[in-house]
């Protein structure tokens, strides 16, 4: 019986660290009553879950 590998590409893994990176900029600046950092935080997880899509991150999942 075969298993699913969840080790993913390694471009898989950079759009992860990239997408965590701007939550996590957009959660200071939603702590810190920033809405401008709010707002760059949340276009950036937007822009970079639109990329990871085109570059096949869910072909990952068997």
């Amino acid at each position: 019986m075969a298993q699913a590998s969840s080790r993913g590409r390694p471009i898989s893994w950079v759009w992860v660290f990239i997408m965590l990176a701007f939550f996590t900029v957009g959660g200071i600046g939603l702590a810190a009553g920033s809405w401008v950092v709010f707002w760059i935080g949340s276009a950036g997880f937007l822009i970079a879950g639109l990329l990871s899509l085109f570059t096949g991150i869910l072909r990952d999942v068997h």
